[in-house]
């Protein structure tokens, strides 16, 4: 018996338009100013699987962390009219967040994107606070230890 294959026809609309940091004129010290490839192999998995992944529920919620020019959640927006809410993250170093603002409202006057926002997250800062979390945590099991003595 072989593997039956899923049938599936691809119909996401992909009229998003996002302008590259080099093509604004203003290139960035980040990596976050391009379209990478891995954004439209995810644009086609989450296409194929949106049903298996919980795409087609109501009024769900989607984090892109990192998004850079936001290519994918904007597609997502576009495509998934059950979204509650979409928020698009990007670091502030670099204009990585300015650049992504940049490129959503270039689409919001002309696509229905829904409910999408734009935040800054910045993983150095999160990496920083979770090591020393880590950190005082095993100072605190040393302690412990310690103290049983």
């Amino acid at each position: 018996m072989g593997v039956k294959k899923k049938k599936v026809i691809m119909s996401f609309i992909r009229d998003v338009h996002v302008v590259s940091d080099v093509a604004r004129g203003n290139p960035m010290s980040t990596t976050g100013g391009h379209v990478w490839d891995a954004v439209y192999h995810f644009l086609n998995f989450f296409e194929v699987m949106k049903e298996e992944i919980g795409f087609d529920r109501e009024n769900i919620n989607v984090l892109e962390l990192g998004c850079g020019c936001g290519l994918l959640g904007m597609v997502l927006a576009r495509n998934l009219p059950n979204i509650k809410e979409l928020c698009l993250t990007e670091m502030v170093w670099g204009d990585a967040l300015e650049h992504l603002e940049y490129n959503v409202n270039l689409n919001r006057s002309t696509l229905p994107l829904g409910s999408i926002t734009t935040r800054a997250c910045d993983w150095s800062k999160f990496h920083k606070n979770v090591d020393q979390t880590e950190t005082k945590t095993e100072k605190e099991k040393e302690n412990e230890n310690e103290n049983d003595n």
